[in-house]
């Protein structure tokens, strides 16, 4: 894909931690020029999300099919989940010349960069353990197994956050708001 000069501003971290809650408050915020990304996975479908919000929910094989179509701009496993990125949305905003892209991602900060050098890396950070309260709070039904595989998870993320242009603390001792207006501020300065 060729160098463009729009900037993908990748929101990641761990497990719990608020990836889609401030994407999608960016997107509200930023109408005009964010675009927030659909993300394919093989995840269980959470009670409260709806298919083609935030995620396009398929089976493993069905995802298996998607990679060997070449769809996918960038995709990883975790967890033991699957989830990629449509490439034809990232082409879409480039055809549309939108300024940003904005998107909660598990995706190596490797392959965003392959996407586009100009990717800012916006780390969402909080507590591990108010990180694994948040997780259960979300889905009372998590088994053991995955929730472990979040915790290891977890620990190498926040290891790797050094690697991040920018880490962002969305512990419960910050308010929604300031962790937004932390985030828009990022933006602007990057623009």
């Amino acid at each position: 894909m060729p160098t463009h000069k729009w900037t993908i501003y990748a929101i990641t971290g761990p497990s719990g931690v608020g990836k889609t809650t401030y994407c999608k408050a960016l997107a509200k915020h930023l109408p005009e020029t964010v675009r927030s990304s659909v993300v394919f996975t093989t995840r269980k479908k959470r009670p409260h999300e709806c298919e083609g919000e935030q995620y396009y929910f398929v089976s493993s094989a069905e995802f298996d099919v998607l990679i060997q179509k070449d769809t996918f701009a960038c995709h990883t496993t975790f967890c033991g989940n699957k989830y990629g990125i449509e490439g034809a949305f990232i082409e879409n905003i480039i055809e549309k010349e939108w300024k940003d892209l904005i998107f909660d991602t598990i995706m190596g900060i490797a392959q965003l960069r392959k996407i586009n050098p100009n990717t800012i890396i916006i780390f969402l950070s909080a507590d591990p353990k108010e990180l694994i309260q948040r997780i259960i709070a979300r889905d009372p039904s998590i088994s053991q197994a995955e929730l472990k595989l979040r915790k290891k998870d977890m620990m190498k993320q926040l290891k790797d956050a050094s690697k991040c242009d920018y880490i962002v603390d969305t512990s419960a001792t910050r308010s929604q708001k300031q962790v937004l207006n932390e985030l828009i501020d990022i933006i602007e300065w990057n623009r």
